[in-house]
């Protein structure tokens, strides 16, 4: 484990510190299996291709995700996180940083959805606790379908930022309210045109 620098981070317990190295190892293996892709290492964002199975989402630029349409699935590069959330100085250089951090990620995804391993992509969609911010970015946040699985998406995030978070279950309790997990969506398209935007 990496030396922890940020002040206003908790001390980790070594029986925490433990828990969330067996969840790195069966990460690491999920993202295997599931040939979830890194491509660069000091992305944010890792991701794969799927075949959505779910509502259909309508999304603000009249872009419709519908069942058996091709998507860009995205998952947080959560070793990356953490240490960037461990190293730096204080809770506000620390969100700087992933801001910035973010920014680079999203303008090296331009080089990677005009590969043709990913052109067949409709869109980026994810699930998501940490959903504020995503609008700058051209994102959607809608809220998650009911039924299905939602429930134990609900339960899976927030046990996951329960382990990997250094103070989880004390940001469980004090922001509970805010910490409802919400699908994040932009359009091939769009995110296309908001990085033209921005240029």
């Amino acid at each position: 484990m990496m030396e922890q620098r940020n002040q206003e981070m908790p001390s980790i317990p070594l029986k925490k510190r433990l828990l969330m190295k067996m969840y790195s190892i069966w990460e690491h293996i999920y993202h295997i299996t599931h040939r979830v892709q890194l491509e660069d290492e000091q992305d944010l964002l890792m991701f794969r291709t799927i075949t959505y199975k779910g509502s259909p989402l309508t999304l603000s630029d009249g872009t419709v995700i519908r069942k058996g349409d091709r998507v860009l699935e995205l998952h947080f590069n959560n070793e990356l996180l953490l240490h960037t959330a461990l190293q730096t100085k204080n809770t506000v250089h620390m969100i700087t940083t992933l801001l910035h951090m973010m920014k680079a990620t999203f303008n090296r995804m331009q080089t990677y959805i005009a590969m043709p391993k990913y052109q067949e992509a409709k869109a980026l969609y994810g699930i998501s606790l940490f959903h504020r911010g995503a609008k700058q970015f051209g994102f959607d946040v809608l809220d998650l379908p009911q039924g299905g699985n939602t429930a134990f998406q609900r339960f899976y995030l927030r046990m996951l930022l329960a382990i990997m978070h250094p103070g989880g279950r004390n940001r469980l309790k004090s922001h509970a309210s805010m910490l409802a997990p919400k699908v994040l969506a932009v359009s091939i398209e769009r995110f296309k045109q908001k990085d033209e935007d921005q240029v």
